[in-house]
């Protein structure tokens, strides 16, 4: 077989496997939708089992949130992604992002404190860097003991947003440098890296003046908990 023919195949299944992603993601929204519907016609008469409709949703959502990513790397690979930055109110772009953790985070007893100034604004589009956040966020309530913070802040040009926890910290193989690449597919944690790198991704496509968005992982977060910090120029 000619290296034509090879990378016309790479092609054909690439577009195939994009397409199915694509179906996967539209029929889990139908799910969520259903789910969504029956839990608020449940809750009033059983709290308990509510609760529970309540972790599949959350499931369900982050199943689809791992879909959106894999469509969205796709797109930004074959050069069909747009990026959209505009100008963000900060604190109001992570209220949106964080409600719908909250309810779920709420049942287990961890707090949510979100400190940011008032008024604080920069540029990034903000349907990616959502999409690191809700990430972050589902990590952090799987691993936290009781308490996530999150901060932003302004520093030598660069937008600063952290999210830290009061969990275990992160492995010493995130804590590299180039992690992004070097996160391998645990078939006994079920872990793929796939945000991991769409957050290394997310964050390398914002750029200003020669400089580059990134992400790193820290061990300093609440009483040595995990911490990760986005860098937005």
């Amino acid at each position: 077989m000619s290296k034509k023919q090879d990378k016309t195949r790479s092609l054909a299944l690439t577009s195939l496997l994009a397409s199915s992603v694509h179906d996967m993601k539209n029929s889990l929204n139908m799910l969520i939708n259903t789910l969504d519907d029956v839990t608020e016609i449940i809750r009033p008469k059983d709290a308990e089992s509510a609760d529970r409709l309540t972790q599949m949703v959350y499931e369900t959502k982050r199943m689809n949130n791992h879909l959106v990513q894999m469509l969205t790397l796709y797109k930004i690979g074959n050069e069909q992604y747009l990026l959209n930055v505009a100008e963000v109110d900060v604190a109001d772009f992570l209220d949106d992002v964080v409600l719908p953790h909250r309810e779920l985070l709420a049942q287990r007893g961890v707090a949510v404190d979100v400190n940011i100034e008032d008024g604080l604004t920069w540029y990034f589009d903000k349907n990616l860097v959502a999409g690191i956040v809700h990430n972050i966020l589902n990590n952090a309530y799987k691993y936290t003991r009781d308490r996530i913070e999150i901060k932003a802040w302004i520093e030598d040009g660069w937008l600063r947003l952290t999210i830290a926890d009061n969990g275990p910290g992160y492995p010493e193989d995130m804590l590299k440098p180039d992690a992004f690449l070097q996160t391998g597919i645990s078939f006994d944690t079920g872990s793929t890296g796939l945000g991991l790198y769409f957050a290394h991704q997310v964050a390398s496509l914002h750029s200003h003046n020669q400089r580059e968005g990134h992400i790193r992982f820290e061990n300093s977060g609440i009483d040595g908990g995990g911490k990760f910090i986005l860098s937005l120029p």
